[in-house]
């Protein structure tokens, strides 16, 4: 398909480095970031999560325990 249609090439590389980066920045957030940290960061940038999601997609979305996540929302 690439060979007949070069443009699609390009729209399919576009794509997947844009997903590359978002996954990077996922690494990066989780990684480096204590967990208050990356709580925090999560309503800053993303509240409407915060609102809708379950207690517990959220801390698996933060990469921590549900008893943490409900520490450091105890503590804000």
């Amino acid at each position: 398909m690439f060979v007949n249609y070069p443009e699609t090439e390009r729209a399919y590389r576009l794509i997947l480095e844009e997903y590359y980066i978002v996954l990077e920045e996922q690494q990066i957030f989780s990684k480096f970031k204590t967990a208050r940290e990356r709580y925090l960061e999560l309503m800053e940038y993303r509240p409407k999560v915060i609102q809708k999601a379950s207690v517990g997609h959220i801390a698996s979305y933060l990469d921590m325990s549900i008893e943490t996540l409900s520490r450091i929302r105890s503590k804000i």
